[in-house]
């Protein structure tokens, strides 16, 4: 064995045997707009609302669950919605996530999908909700939107 190796294992014996521990590295900066552990979920109330109309087949509905914030129910869209709606030859299929919260907004991922006698195209974008109803999606087919719970 060499003399650093030599050095290095008895600095390891001895930080042992005395009990020695390091302690974990603070935390560095956050940067400006970047989400804190304190940030991770909706801060607004929210549900998910989508109307579409599909070779005549009118279709729609509502997402959203509830968790408790201080023994209250708040109400979300939730992390992340799959919704996949068909009539014909026409499948529109729908997926919301969130992002995180940050300058006072919540972020979501919307990625939608419309396949049409073979041909599929999807588009992917990210909205910001502020409690105010948000489209996130509207085509000729109808619309996808975050917005306040209806009570």
């Amino acid at each position: 064995m060499d003399g650093s190796r030599r050095i290095v294992t008895f600095g390891l014996l001895a930080a042992l045997a005395t009990g020695c521990s390091r302690s974990a590295p603070a935390p560095g900066p956050t940067a400006p707009g970047a989400a804190t552990a304190a940030d991770k979920g909706p801060k607004f109330e929210s549900e998910l609302v989508y109307a579409y109309v599909i070779n005549g087949a009118k279709l729609g509905g509502v997402g959203r669950s509830f968790h408790h914030d201080g023994g209250k129910p708040f109400a979300v869209a939730g992390e992340r919605w799959k919704g996949t709606q068909s009539a014909g030859n026409i499948t529109l299929s729908s997926e919301v996530a969130f992002v995180g919260h940050r300058d006072g907004k919540d972020f979501y991922k919307t990625t939608y999908t419309v396949t049409e006698a073979g041909t599929t195209v999807t588009k992917t974008s990210e909205a910001s909700y502020d409690g105010k109803r948000t489209i996130l999606v509207e085509d000729n087919h109808g619309f996808l939107a975050l917005q306040p719970p209806t009570q």
